[in-house]
């Protein structure tokens, strides 16, 4: 009796088992980290699950809600093929493994058998790195008219501290607060399933004009400032375009544009930002 090619694919979560399988039960949050499966939001039709996904759309049913930990689920493709998908989620020590199992399909290539193993390894990556990144016990909030909250904290935050990530899906999820510069490389690995489409809003208060310049080329920027007075400064051209912008006043900053920013005071600003493959140099004097 002939058996398929399998590898377990597993990663360590530093989350109880409890919580890695409230988020990952919930089908409305696979856009945030099966980009292997959805890229963008699932709709519901009986007991299946509708995804566009790399392979096209996808019909998706997973067992029922058990205590077990098992996510297992079928993927129908648009062709009528299914694939049984084995996942589940086990204690190990104070965390929890989590495991898929990858069946080499029929007549795959060797090639094309790692390639579907490094999209599984990049997805529980990410799933990783979602959990982690948010504080326990958050990580299922109730849904609201069909859409899942997947992260969120109904209790009052400060901007200045928590920004937001906007999500496919109408999601708004409560950010970790912000370190320096590189916390935005890793904020890009946690939103990264929702492409150019991700908007992050954030609000900061400046003492001093910028030196750096920054251009976000795949989405555009809103700069709304809600005290003081900040002067946005585009490049455009080759020429520097000054904006002045008091409170309750915006500018957008429209895709691939450098801009920088000039404070005399105190000012403080609001910003929605398109963030995916941001770029900074610079700011001469």
């Amino acid at each position: 009796m002939s058996t398929m090619d399998v590898q377990h694919i597993s990663v360590f979560i530093n989350r109880l088992p409890d919580e890695v399988y409230a988020f990952a039960s919930d089908p409305r949050n696979l856009p945030h980290w099966a980009a292997g499966l959805a890229h963008s939001e699932v709709r519901q039709e009986g007991d299946e699950w509708i995804a566009d996904s790399p392979m096209g759309q996808v019909r998706i049913r997973f067992v029922p809600e058990n205590p077990y930990g098992v996510l297992d689920h079928d993927v129908t493709l648009e062709s009528g093929v299914t694939v049984h998908n084995p996942m589940r989620v086990v204690e190990n020590e104070s965390g929890s493994e989590f495991i898929f199992t990858l069946f080499r399909q029929p007549d795959m290539s060797d090639e094309k058998f790692a390639e579907d193993r490094a999209a599984v390894e990049k997805d529980l990556q990410t799933l990783k790195e979602i959990l982690e990144r948010q504080p326990p016990d958050r990580h299922k909030a109730p849904a609201t008219d069909g859409v899942a909250a997947p992260i969120e904290n109904a209790m009052p935050k400060k901007m200045t501290e928590h920004p937001i990530h906007l999500g496919l899906g109408a999601t708004a999820i409560v950010q970790p607060p912000f370190t320096g510069m590189e916390w935005y490389t890793d904020y890009g690995t946690r939103t990264v399933s929702d492409g150019a489409d991700g908007r992050l809003v954030s609000m900061y208060t400046f003492d001093a004009s910028w030196d750096s310049w920054e251009m976000h080329p795949n989405g555009a920027e809103v700069v709304l400032c809600t005290a003081g007075e900040i002067t946005l400064v585009q490049e455009v051209d080759g020429n520097e375009k000054r904006i002045k912008l008091t409170a309750g006043e915006y500018a957008i900053n429209a895709p691939g544009v450098w801009h920088t920013a000039e404070v005399a005071g105190t000012a403080t600003a609001v910003f929605i930002t398109a963030g995916l493959g941001t770029e900074h140099r610079p700011r001469k004097r």
